[in-house]
């Protein structure tokens, strides 16, 4: 066995080393040796202050020393916690308190056969300090870093033990493994980040960027187990798409056996690739489970090539006892190319997106023995097995750029030099949820930006603790199985998806999709351990989202750590069944929450109350910036070719300073309403919910429940021309406020909450709504004025790709409005099959073109969505209908159902370019970005659908008017009958 142990002459290192007193010390037989100075060298590295440590013989015999202790570190006091991440066959907690009397070995070899390996690194800490020791080795090294307890003082330190003892001889020195040791407070997040940030800066040791697609919620197939059937898989897919998780992971007992990994005659290759189609037509991807570096005694690779194999000092083979299998040796140039066949294998041919690298045993393995490997010594195959997924991880990523890599040492504390090389950690095992939360704090010290995979639900306390994956920023997963178990299936009752199970996922799984915590930032705010309760901080930017568990918290202080002084704070007890909301002062950010279990929270910085609208007011309900578009503008018919006036105007564009760069940031929310509150005094609230009730002039009115406490409520999408009243009551039917107002305005314009996020200047996900408003209020035939609240046009609701609908206040918002039906325009690509909220009706002919196309290629779906609208206003339903935009598809029908009802051309051609007031991604096309040095403006009168459409109906109508030039369409073309477009008429004039 290789020792790393360098002996040098005493004179030679004397002037580079200080002598200084320490603990460090030598040892023979248990105790310390004689004669034999120690010599400490120091040097700061950043946070960390690094330590070289020799041994000098100054006597004038030789001395035996068997095993050296340096860098000790110790704290005192009753309540200790420590960071101990090596890995035994006990799967111990890797952050845990240290009792009295406490020993932990804390080596970083093997523990047991196939279990080893770790992150070479101990903190402990109390309430008022924290000190961390480690190495700085830039390979494994297999010493120890025991920790144990006397009375309150609890001690670490790195100890190398030599299986034969080295003869040093006077004069000469021996020096120990690099180490550091790093002084301060808190627990172990900042020591072990500033750690994985020293090893960047000198060894080029990366921390991973997970792509997008391993933040996606995952169901596993393991729910089946090792007999599983392709039509179980297949037939639980639906099931899979419809609770809205993204990634089915195919686990054990698709191959023959462990080494021989073609499938069995139970599945074969074809069943593999039925599997992974069936996968990508419901529209998700698959990865694929794998014991790597495992084979069989009993397999054909064993048998037939004994060579990869791992051969131990003894002249046996190291055994892998979960599967009673051998090691493949991790650094044989044979075992890299039977993997690399094995990865095109399943990524190629069976079409795979990814990987579910499994097994406690792929932390570390045994020195290897075989001279087929070609090592220099043993201890190479230790040291240098995370080459091993080095390799794995290229010929992966050459196969399918953006492969999902996920690497689960089950049980382990993952080894920190095979990190690089995956892109989706994981929980591997957990025995708790209280080890879900902590793996994930770990893995978020040194890899901020990799996707944390918080395991089958199922491993969670009580086996339904979705908590406690949400919370800290772990990815969603469950192994349900549907309609029923496999009858060989033996963990979790078979884990059949039962009506309980199933209304948790379809709680979390939104909760999941809508806040996307995985994605944050975790933020080191509170003591593991010493604060209490247990808390994690996630930010995103527009929020911090705080999770605090406890078995029973009964009210006492919870510190929002974090948080501006000078800053008003909105908290919301977003994963509440009836989410409360209430504020928090910066200058005291004290909340006294009383839970069972968790109590996660939103919090964002609270934005005053709205302008006041008090008893008599009037009020304009349309947004100043299209307000005065709509005012100051007056298009003649027929001139939409011509020239366009919305360029002129700020929010319509005015843009002399847009550009690719800035215009996500630069463009105002003129697609919004209006905003007003209803105010009362605060000695007046009592105790409980209060209730608006608001209704106005046109039999419109409803309820809206406010939280207790509140001192005002928010009012918004106002009927322009109109007039309301309010009261607000409290449970015992006290009114806090009443009275009345009347609105002002051109256009009745709508906006439901959503969860937008931007990225480099684009709107990547949510909706809310966006570019929407009624069609009422338009002066048609006979002078006749449209109705308002029966039809309204806008941008998308929801995504079919990913899960980002409107957010559940979003939908509280759309069904306050009264809307009761939604006309997806959308094409195969992006339409819904089901509404954006529970309990609309729906409609979705699948339409892929706006303009000309969609009215004569397209002229039966015209008059399927026309149709559609008439039933919606015949029945009194209030319908929304949408593209994607709210400008093509959606701009061509809304000219035809104006253009019906009389409406002026010229006015159609205003409501069409109000949709410039819109967010970019709306109003504005990327689709020419590559060629053009400004945005490109394609949504004015003059370019795109309406200068296609317009002209359409005009030659339609012949010498008549617009409104002939639709009605003649619509009659010759659509086949819409007669009477249908006269009841149309008569329901929406008035």
């Amino acid at each position: 066995m290789r020792q790393f142990v360098f002996i040098v002459s005493f004179l030679s290192v004397l002037a580079a080393c200080s002598q200084q007193p320490a603990n460090d010390c030598a040892y023979s037989g248990g105790k310390p040796v004689k004669n034999v100075d120690v010599v400490v060298a120091t040097a700061p590295a950043g946070d960390l202050t690094l330590r070289s440590v020799c041994f000098v013989n100054n006597g004038t015999k030789a001395v035996s020393i068997d095993a050296i202790e340096t860098s000790p570190v110790s704290v005192e006091g009753k309540e200790v916690w420590s960071f101990q991440p090596t890995s035994s066959d006990e799967r111990k907690d890797w952050v845990l308190p240290v009792g009295k009397g406490f020993y932990q070995r804390n080596f970083l070899g093997m523990n047991a056969p196939d279990y080893g390996g770790g992150i070479p690194m101990i903190s402990l800490w109390n309430k008022d300090a924290c000190v961390s020791v480690g190495l700085t080795e830039p390979v494994m090294r297999q010493v120890s870093m025991p920790v144990s307890r006397k009375g309150n003082v609890t001690r670490a330190v790195i100890r190398q033990e030599f299986p034969e003892p080295v003869k040093l001889a006077p004069g000469d020195t021996l020096y120990a493994l690099k180490q550091f040791v790093i002084e301060g407070q808190g627990d172990f997040f900042q020591p072990l980040r500033q750690f994985a940030g020293y090893m960047h800066d000198t060894y080029g040791w990366e921390a991973p960027v997970s792509p997008e697609d391993a933040y996606e919620p995952v169901w596993c197939a393991w729910g089946y187990e090792r007999t599983f059937t392709v039509d179980e898989v297949v037939g639980t897919l639906p099931k899979v798409v419809e609770l809205g998780f993204k990634w089915v992971d195919i686990d054990d007992g698709y191959q023959i056996c462990e080494g021989d990994w073609t499938a069995n005659e139970r599945i074969g290759a074809e069943g593999m690739r039925r599997m992974t189609d069936a996968v990508h037509e419901a529209g998700l991807k698959a990865k694929i489970w794998w014991a790597p570096m495992s084979a069989d005694p009993g397999s054909a690779l064993a048998t037939e090539h004994p060579e990869m194999l791992l051969v131990q000092k003894d002249g046996t083979h190291e055994d892998i006892s979960w599967w009673d299998s051998w090691y493949l040796s991790p650094v044989n140039q044979y075992t890299w190319k039977y993997t690399e066949d094995l990865v095109d294998m399943f990524l190629v041919d069976w079409g795979f997106d990814g990987f579910k690298l499994d097994g406690h045993y792929l932390n570390l393995c045994a020195p290897d023995y075989n001279p087929a490997s070609g090592l220099s010594y043993p201890e190479e195959a230790p040291e240098r097995l995370p080459e091993f997924f080095a390799h794995l991880y290229g010929q992966a990523q050459a196969d399918k750029p953006g492969c999902v890599v996920q690497l689960c040492p089950c049980g382990c504390a993952v080894n920190f030099f095979s990190i690089p090389f995956m892109n989706q950690a994981v929980a591997s095992d957990p025995t708790s949820s209280a080890q879900i939360r902590m793996k994930r704090m770990v893995y978020a010290a040194m890899c901020p930006d990799l996707a944390y995979y918080a395991d089958h639900v199922e491993l969670s306390d009580g086996g339904l603790d979705f908590a406690s994956q949400v919370g800290v920023g772990g990815v969603i997963g469950t192994k349900f199985t549907w309609p029923k178990v496999n009858p060989d299936a033996q963990e979790c009752g078979g884990s059949l998806l039962t009506p309980e199970k199933e209304a948790l996922l379809r709680k979390w799984v939104p909760i999941y999709t809508e806040k996307m915590l995985s994605t944050g930032t975790y933020l080191d705010l509170y003591t593991y351990g010493i604060d209490k309760p247990e808390a994690h901080v996630i930010d995103k930017g527009k929020a911090l989202y705080y999770a605090f568990y406890a078995p029973k918290w009964n009210g006492e202080p919870i510190t929002l750590r974090g948080l501006d002084a000078s800053h008003t704070y909105s908290v919301t007890e977003y994963t509440a069944d009836e989410p409360v909301t209430y504020l928090v002062n910066g200058s005291d950010p004290v909340i006294k929450p009383v839970f069972e279990g968790n109590y996660l929270i939103e919090v964002t910085e609270f934005r005053q109350a709205a302008p006041e609208v008090k008893d008599g007011d009037t009020v304009l309900a349309t947004n100043p910036l299209v307000e005065k578009f709509l005012t100051e503008v007056d298009y003649p018919d027929k001139t939409c070719t011509e020239y366009t006036k919305v360029l002129d105007y700020y929010g319509g564009f005015d843009g002399k300073n847009i550009t690719w760069d800035n215009w996500a940031t630069k463009w105002p929310d003129g697609d919004k309403p209006l905003s007003y509150s209803i105010r009362w005094k605060a000695a007046d609230v009592e105790d409980g919910v209060m209730t608006l009730h608001l209704e106005d002039e046109l039999s419109w009115a409803r309820d809206k429940e406010i939280a207790p406490g509140s001192r005002f409520v928010t009012i918004t999408n106002l009927v322009p021309n109109d007039k309301y009243t309010y009261k607000v009551t409290t449970e015992s039917g006290k009114v806090l406020t009443e009275g009345s107002f009347t609105t002002t305005g051109h256009l009745h314009q709508v906006f439901f909450t959503g969860d937008i996020e931007y990225k480099n200047g684009v709107a990547l996900k949510g909706s809310g709504g966006r570019n929407a408003r009624d069609l009422g209020g338009w002066t048609g035939l006979d002078g006749k004025k449209t109705k308002y609240r029966k039809i309204y046009r806008g941008g998308r609701l929801n995504e079919k790709w990913e899960p980002y609908p409107i957010n559940a206040q979003g939908q509280q918002e759309l069904l306050f409005e009264g809307i009761g039906a939604q006309l997806d325009l959308r094409g195969k690509s992006d339409v819904m099959t089901t509404p954006a909220a529970e309990g609309l009706a729906h409609c979705a002919p699948v339409i892929e073109q706006g303009g000309k196309a969609m009215l004569v290629n397209d002229h039966a779906k015209t008059k399927q969505c026309f149709e559609f609208v008439l039933d919606c206003v015949r029945k009194n339903k209030p319908v929304y209908f949408h593209c994607s935009l709210g400008r093509d598809r959606t701009g061509t029908l809304d000219i035809l159902l104006l253009g019906l009802l009389g409406v002026r051309e010229g006015d159609i051609a205003k409501e069409y370019e109000v949709t410039y007031f819109a967010p970019v991604g709306y109003s504005v096309s990327s689709s020419e970005k590559d060629s053009n040095t400004e945005p490109v403006f394609r949504n004015t009168r003059m370019e795109w659908v309406y200068s296609d459409v317009v002209p359409y109906f005009w030659e339609m109508a012949g010498d008549g008017s617009f409104a002939d030039g639709v009605e003649k369409y619509l009659l010759t073309v659509a086949g819409v009958p007669q009477k249908d477009i006269d009841e149309f008429r008569k329901l929406m004039l008035d």
